[in-house]
């Protein structure tokens, strides 16, 4: 028969914007932290990055996991940025002002490094204190690598790739 009364079918335009957002800032995030920590900083290896994203779940055994547990922070790497960007596409879609901050995608890129910064600041103050990935100080030299991965490689992407055309 068809969608029942008052259940409306999932807008598949807002799901693949979505989507393809968070799939975005899956790839780029990940270059970045491969780019800066791995090859330039050289602060840990490939798979020991990932294990770090897993921390937040598995606490210290993430470290004895091998590639298993790498892979558990790719996945959670890519759901973090899933999340955002369906945070993101929930409240743009029902916010004018926003719509209207985003018209161009010169303003996208500033309202998406906005929220990029607000991003790393909620994850730094309102969801790492509660896994086992305690956050550190806010103004280290790799907090602030960190922070301007979510000013360029994060926010942006989300905003410009799920703004209407």
């Amino acid at each position: 028969m068809g969608v029942e009364a008052g259940l409306a079918a999932p807008d598949r335009g807002v799901m693949s914007r979505v989507l393809r957002a968070a799939a975005v800032v899956f790839v780029l995030d990940g270059l970045y932290v491969i780019v800066v920590f791995v090859l330039i900083l050289q602060r840990t290896t490939f798979e020991r990055m990932f294990q770090g994203i897993a921390y937040a779940v598995l606490g210290q055994a993430a470290f004895s996991g091998g590639w298993w547990s790498a892979f558990l922070g790719v996945l959670l790497h890519f759901s973090v940025a899933l999340a955002w960007s369906m945070i993101w596409i929930f409240v743009y879609e029902r916010s004018e002002s926003l719509r209207r901050a985003t018209v161009t995608p010169v303003q996208a890129a500033f309202v998406g490094g906005a929220y990029g910064l607000f991003i790393w600041l909620a994850m730094h103050f309102v969801v790492l204190p509660f896994t086992h990935a305690k956050p550190g100080a806010l103004l280290t030299f790799s907090s602030i690598l960190v922070a301007v991965a979510h000013l360029l490689v994060v926010g942006p992407p989300i905003v410009l790739l799920e703004r209407r055309q």
